[in-house]
């Protein structure tokens, strides 16, 4: 549970453990059964804590699946303040044998534990802030990005989560709602990316923590794949017409990412982070365009793509939390950033390539004219990279994959694989207004189960998956 250790939660804990002492002396049984007195004052302090915290919007709502996560929540509630107690009591206890004169003085032991713990995770906050990684704030609301980008928020989309909408903080340009099919065509310019004048000065610096983090964590091999000269792409230009979505690249050294869109919310003393500096030459609350003064932010290209089995099953993978980007997240199958050989003649033909890489998926094994381009988007979050996002079936059975994944290239990029099952029904062909019923409920049921911990992408993904599926 996030938050579980904030400092109003202790307070809040602190002020039932006092009344549930109280109610405590009154029985003598009680008294002398401290375990007792510690479940009878962690049921307190948790559903008090409990009440506060959620909204009890959650508790009425109707579907099985939000109220089963609700009661795991108020299990979660009710473990941190009976925890407690027991450690205040052995704190009690140990302080009473080894100083006489303390024994038996109504000392706040509850309100010392609190400081204590407030203090542990206040300085394992502070290292997790300080870690190169994190530069970037990857968990930012869509709350917090509202304030910066709510001249953007037009662009932005929904998904329903329990009784409410939750907005997915990314621009989405293209998507399947106005078309039977969407083309993507790009242009590689001659050209070259390279960082701005202006932004040299704030980006520099500080990337070569960051790289040196990835090469203490990943093989060589791997970083090396990553960073290799102008084997990326900098989005240069968008333009649509029609069912067809062009874009302008031009090739990108890594390294040119891993100091900008990888380090937004570093700041150094006295100075602004790289993406306060941004929207303050950029048109108010907005991310900006694609090019000019202030906008020169590299864009890179990413992929992510939906593979089904024919069986109906998505493959889902959770990332490392020793990844730079999104750790511990939920992902697409294959998810990536696209690759000069991922680009044949004006259009990406290799889509499936970080699948393959990531799962061991075979790539001859795709389906023939499964391949389908459902959209465009531009991450906030990240202050500009671009993702197209597609889905595909795979003729493997997810039990096969499922098996190999662990003997992929990236591998260590990858802490889990597994599958959530929609049917081939839901999946392949169209849906009449039953099918699409079945689908919604389906759809929404793997969106309340792993909400918390699906990227941003991901999300973006399904919501355009979704939106193709229910036209």
């Amino acid at each position: 549970m996030n938050g579980m250790v904030r400092g109003d939660r202790f307070i809040l804990f602190g002020a039932c453990l006092r009344a549930g002492k109280k109610l405590s002396w009154s029985g003598k049984v009680i008294q002398r059964n401290f375990f007792s007195w510690t479940v009878i004052e962690g049921a307190i302090a948790g559903s008090v804590c409990y009440l506060v915290r959620h909204d009890y919007r959650r508790e009425t709502d109707p579907l099985a699946k939000a109220r089963r996560n609700s009661m795991k929540d108020r299990a979660k509630e009710l473990m941190w303040p009976i925890a407690s107690g027991l450690v205040t009591w052995l704190i009690g206890w140990y302080a009473g044998e080894q100083f006489p004169a303390l024994k038996g003085k109504p000392l706040p032991w509850d309100v010392v534990v609190a400081a204590a713990v407030i203090a542990v995770t206040g300085i394992a906050g502070w290292l997790h802030r300080r870690s190169p990684r994190n530069s970037t704030n990857w968990d930012l609301t869509w709350k917090d990005l509202f304030a910066l980008y709510r001249t953007d928020w037009n662009c932005v989309k929904s998904l329903e989560h329990g009784l409410s909408d939750e907005f997915i903080p990314q621009l989405f340009l293209a998507d399947l709602s106005g078309s039977e099919e969407l083309k993507l065509r790009v242009v590689v310019e001659e050209s070259s990316y390279k960082i701005g004048p202006d932004i040299q000065d704030l980006v520099f610096t500080y990337s070569d923590r960051l790289k040196n983090h990835l090469k203490s964590r990943f093989r060589a091999a791997i970083y090396k794949h990553e960073v290799d000269e102008k084997s990326k792409f900098s989005v240069r230009g968008f333009e649509r017409k029609g069912n067809e979505v062009l874009l302008r690249l031009q090739s990108l050294d890594y390294d040119d990412v891993l100091a900008t869109h990888y380090q937004m919310d570093f700041r150094r003393k006295r100075t602004k982070s790289l993406r306060e500096y941004l929207l303050e030459l950029a048109p108010r609350y907005s991310i900006g365009g694609w090019k000019g003064k202030g906008l020169s932010l590299p864009n890179i290209l990413g992929i992510n793509v939906l593979i089904f089995t024919s069986s109906g099953r998505l493959l889902l993978q959770k990332r490392s939390s020793h990844v730079a980007v999104r750790p511990g997240q939920i992902c697409a199958s294959g998810s990536g950033s696209v690759n000069r050989e991922d680009v044949v003649a004006d259009c990406l033909a290799n889509v499936t390539r970080e699948a393959h890489e990531e799962l061991a998926l075979d790539p001859n094994k795709i389906r023939a004219g499964s391949t389908r381009f459902l959209g465009l988007t531009r991450d906030l979050v990240s202050h500009g990279v671009v993702d197209c996002h597609y889905c595909a079936i795979t003729e493997e059975a997810s039990t096969d994959i499922l098996g190999k994944w662990k003997h992929a290239e990236d591998k260590k990029e990858i802490s889990d694989v597994f599958v959530f099952e929609f049917g081939a029904a839901l999946v392949e062909g169209s849906l009449d207004t039953a099918g699409k019923v079945r689908f919604a409920r389906k759809f929404q049921e793997l969106i309340d189960e792993y909400w918390e911990d699906l990227s941003l992408p991901l999300k973006s993904g399904l919501k355009l998956w979704s939106i193709d599926r229910l036209r």
